[in-house]
């Protein structure tokens, strides 16, 4: 909705009476509940970063070469080598 036509609906509710603007919030947030909501669709670079590896408390290749390690260590143990 264009902005003048937003204020001049803001300036005739301020005419309304207190039942009058109740009724027209209930239709308002009815109306709007009934929308969908608009989503944003998030790029990696938009999150890059947004766990710091301090919250890991291990670097992330640390992480990684150890992880791939213990899977190394427990695929030979499942083997019997």
């Amino acid at each position: 909705m264009a902005e003048r036509a937003l204020t001049e609906v803001m300036a005739l509710a301020d005419g309304l009476t207190r039942d009058e603007k109740l009724r027209l919030a209930a239709h308002l947030l009815e109306q709007a509940d009934s929308e969908p909501c608009p989503t944003r669709s998030l790029k990696w670079r938009d999150i890059c970063g947004i766990a710091a590896p301090s919250l890991l408390e291990e670097d992330a290749q640390e992480w990684v070469s150890r992880s791939r390690q213990e899977a190394d260590a427990e695929r030979e143990r499942s083997l019997g080598r």
